[in-house]
């Protein structure tokens, strides 16, 4: 039953399954892969196993470019199959588009291993708006630097406010106390004169 609801809501549609279960039948196997799982394991099972299984399921989505191994969040095809469906389907919604202004800074002045783990807290902070305001066949995906998302609800304007709000009052965290004191990074610029960089924002495209 989870699986099922799992793959039939457009937001989880694509988070990679994998069953552990003492239901060790040919016929519990089959069913388990035939309601969308990616792997099946059954018990008792070895925890090195459990975790290359898991790793593999992982490499799996992202080495065939179907998740952004940043975020985890659906990318390229996936998210033009889910904007076709929609149209196809002909039920209105709406495309919201966020860039995260102040990244590439951000980036250079913490590094590369803190900027990724700001995109993957980005993804979480508007994934959790979403559940609250969204609709159940809303989407989240990640492509060309850029947050993706399709829902259903009645007020996008709102959604998009309360994302942007509550993404700038988590990524707080992820800089030094003086940052956060001065509103952002100074840096230098290439005529040699020092500009504050703002914290980083999800701003609508």
């Amino acid at each position: 039953t989870v699986c099922e609801e799992i793959r039939q809501t457009s937001i989880t549609r694509y988070i990679p399954i994998i069953f552990l279960t003492q239901k060790d039948t040919r016929a519990s196997k089959v069913r388990g892969l035939e309601l969308g799982a990616d792997d099946y394991i059954t018990k008792p099972f070895d925890i090195d196993e459990l975790r290359l299984r898991i790793q593999g399921s992982i490499t799996r989505a992202t080495r065939e470019s179907l998740h952004e191994p940043r975020t985890g969040l659906p990318t390229g095809a996936l998210i033009n199959e889910e904007i076709m469906r929609r149209e196809a389907e002909e039920v209105p919604f709406h495309q919201l588009i966020f860039e995260l202004s102040g990244f590439s800074t951000y980036g250079e002045v913490y590094g590369f291993m803190a900027a990724n783990e700001v995109l993957s807290y980005a993804a979480r902070a508007i994934y959790e708006v979403m559940s609250h305001m969204g609709t159940v066949d809303d989407f989240l995906g990640f492509d060309d630097e850029k947050f993706v998302i399709l829902t259903h609800t009645d007020d996008a304007e709102a959604l998009a406010r309360a994302i942007q709000e509550h993404f700038s009052e988590g990524v707080k965290s992820f800089y030094s106390f003086q940052d956060v004191e001065q509103g952002g990074l100074l840096v230098n610029t290439v005529t040699g004169v020092r500009e504050l960089v703002p914290l980083m924002q999800l701003k609508v495209l």
